[in-house]
């Protein structure tokens, strides 16, 4: 029976209980019901802890602890865990077994023949050794084991709801032993309580990491980002907001900071967004703390349920002051461009590379009597005289070539200058400027 299930010559119930498994029904005088009752009640206890967010080890030791003084026998128990990996077993909790033993079993592989528990976390089922000194899962142990006075080892996978193994919990003894079906029943108990706060852990930490992602993801952003809901009104919103405006953007108060000439339309256009699901995007000043008025564009997109439903608005913010300012300083040197090239008493124009041309101020159609629909991109040729127009032509192709080469090689040395720079980490290179 080394490292194998007790015989099949056990109670039924011994045979076929297994971790997760419904307890059968125990008649008093067979099941030790006084032992099973601390258990459950101790499981009850225990699930109230972790109800009330018990630190894991915590829980996991009281398990280990009600594990123990309700064995008939000398008991020493542990719990260790599977961790992220998959493939070693980690500590969980074991108050009654030394440091070198729990030094030993740290890291200990999830593999065939790694000892009782690693063996029983890669088998996904119990394993039993009845006997340390003679069982083959423990020869690479058995010196150690012996050392700390273990003859016995039951080693049972704790399974989370969808059956994966999240631990093993394993019985020590002094003295070569079976289980019996009051021992079985004793570890399902336990087993089960084990799953349950472990998995309530590892979904604890899963949010906590997923609420410090979205928390450094936002505060890191440069946009402010923010959502609402179905309604329209603001719910989460970045703290960046605040630091912008001095108030916290919740509710409906988001609208406070708007310029006055900008809030209707930025409003309206919010609730035709609302009324319609479709996306939101405009652009509009927004107040700072210091009375200063930014650009900035603010989108939201809808997130909806099965149905078509929206169950939440998705926003975000963006400072666009510096962008509106070039655009602004843009617009007025074209106009301010334009308004020399209209005034001026000669021809003005524009060619791109291809030869065509894309811009020919109005002292051209008021010389020729052409439109810009005629003009434009070829048609100024038809202006030209027909004796003069092929030699025109010709130096007007020479010249576009020269132009064409002279852009090709003013953009292959700027390339080049690139390429060193990068080639020395991105440090500035000096260029040649004559």
């Amino acid at each position: 029976m080394n490292g194998q299930q007790p015989a099949d010559d056990r109670p039924a119930s011994a045979q076929a209980l297994v971790p997760g498994a419904q307890l059968p029904a125990i008649a008093p005088e067979d099941a030790g019901p006084s032992r099973l009752m601390s258990l459950i009640a101790a499981e009850r206890r225990v699930l109230a802890q972790i109800a009330s967010g018990v630190p894991l080890q915590e829980v996991l030791t009281q398990l280990v602890l009600t594990l123990e003084e309700q064995s008939p026998v000398d008991l020493r128990a542990s719990i260790l865990l599977v961790d992220e990996s998959g493939e070693r077993l980690r500590q969980g909790a074991a108050p009654n077994l030394s440091a070198e033993f729990l030094a030993t079993v740290e890291g200990l592989p999830v593999a065939e023949r790694s000892g009782a528990c690693g063996t029983a976390a890669f088998r996904r089922e119990p394993v039993y050794v009845i006997d340390v000194a003679c069982d083959p899962l423990t020869e690479n142990f058995r010196e150690f084991a012996e050392s700390q006075q273990l003859r016995a080892c039951w080693s049972t996978p704790i399974r989370a709801a969808n059956g994966s193994v999240l631990g093993t919990i394993a019985n020590y003894y002094r003295q070569p032993r079976a289980p019996t079906p009051e021992d079985l029943e004793a570890i399902a108990v336990v087993a089960q309580t084990a799953a349950l706060a472990i998995e309530r852990h590892r979904s604890d930490m899963a949010l906590r990491e997923s609420e410090d992602h979205y928390r450094h993801t936002v505060e890191l952003n440069p946009q402010i980002s923010w959502t609402t809901l179905p309604a329209g009104q603001v719910d989460r919103v970045s703290p960046r907001w605040k630091e912008w405006t001095g108030n916290d953007g919740r509710g409906d108060s988001w609208a406070e900071s708007v310029h006055p000439d900008d809030r209707l339309r930025a409003v309206e256009q919010w609730r035709l967004a609302l009324a319609t699901g479709e996306p939101f995007d405009v652009e509009y000043r927004l107040r700072q703390r210091n009375g200063d008025y930014r650009w900035i564009r603010s989108r939201a997109y809808p997130r909806r349920d099965v149905h078509g439903q929206i169950l939440r608005w998705y926003g975000t913010t963006e400072d666009l002051h510096e962008r509106k300012l070039v655009e602004a300083a843009l617009r007025e040197s074209e106009e301010r461009l334009r308004r020399i090239t209209e005034l001026s008493p000669t021809i003005i124009w524009h060619g791109r590379l291809d030869g065509s041309v894309s811009y020919l101020n109005s002292y051209w159609y008021d010389y020729t009597g052409q439109t810009p629909e005629q003009a434009l991109p070829w048609g100024w040729t038809e202006a030209i005289h027909p004796d003069d127009a092929p030699a025109l032509l010709v130096a007007w192709e020479r010249a576009r070539r020269k132009a064409a080469e002279k852009v090709r090689d003013v953009a292959a040395e700027l390339l080049a200058i690139y390429a060193q720079r990068e080639a020395r980490g991105g440090e500035s290179m000096p260029v040649d400027r004559q």
